[in-house]
């Protein structure tokens, strides 16, 4: 069984592929009873955890005396196993987010993904009990590269922050695809910025900061 560290480590954990990598960040400052996941971008486009939207995610979570967990999917870094479309990714980060439930059992837990990592979260947080996951975050979630409708009704809260100058997913798409869902759901225009927020990256902090740390 894995202990949470005290302190920042990396962390490596068994899944349907194989070796699952991992880090945990730990929070700073005075601890607040929440803990976060975070999922990278596409793997086949370079994503990793180190994608500057996930670290940057993460260091938010981490100021805000949140830890944050994130994983390497499946082939890339020193995580084991092939691309799998979302669906043996989704598998993994549930082996995490039940993890993260084990470990801090009164912790409201957070899940936020980044382009593929928001489809992977999405579909990860759906085919759980619903009192996992406290909310949901997704950063310009690729609607038309992934099937999202496929998922079914989100079950928690949702924000979703969308580039409205994204060059990788259409931030009309988006926005239809928001309009169709029901429930608790929160969205939010990114203007003037492009998928991957080059030089908006404190833009995208202080969004998140305004409309889900909290």
């Amino acid at each position: 069984m894995i202990e949470m560290p005290s302190g920042d480590a990396a962390l490596n954990f068994i899944g349907g592929g194989g070796n699952i990598q991992a880090h945990w960040t730990a929070p700073k400052g005075e601890s607040k009873n929440v803990s976060a996941l975070v999922c990278h971008p596409h793997p086949l486009g370079g994503g990793t955890m180190d994608n500057k939207v996930v670290t940057t995610l993460t260091r938010n979570f981490r100021d805000a005396g949140i830890g944050c967990l994130r994983l390497n999917f499946r082939g890339v870094g020193h995580s084991e196993g092939g691309f799998d479309f979302g669906v043996g990714e989704s598998e993994d980060v549930m082996i995490l987010l039940h993890w993260l439930r084990r470990q801090n059992p009164d912790h409201k837990i957070l899940l936020a993904g980044f382009s593929f990592g928001s489809f992977v979260s999405l579909r990860a947080a759906n085919l759980l009990p619903k009192e996992i996951v406290e909310r949901i975050l997704l950063i310009a979630p690729p609607v038309l590269r992934f099937n999202f409708r496929a998922i079914g009704a989100p079950v928690h809260p949702l924000t979703i922050i969308q580039p409205q100058q994204d060059e990788i997913v259409s931030p009309q798409a988006v926005e239809a695809w928001v309009s169709e869902l029901q429930g608790d759901k929160q969205f939010i225009k990114a203007e003037a910025c492009g998928h991957f927020f080059h030089g908006q990256l404190s833009l995208l902090k202080d969004l998140v900061n305004q409309n889900f740390v909290g």
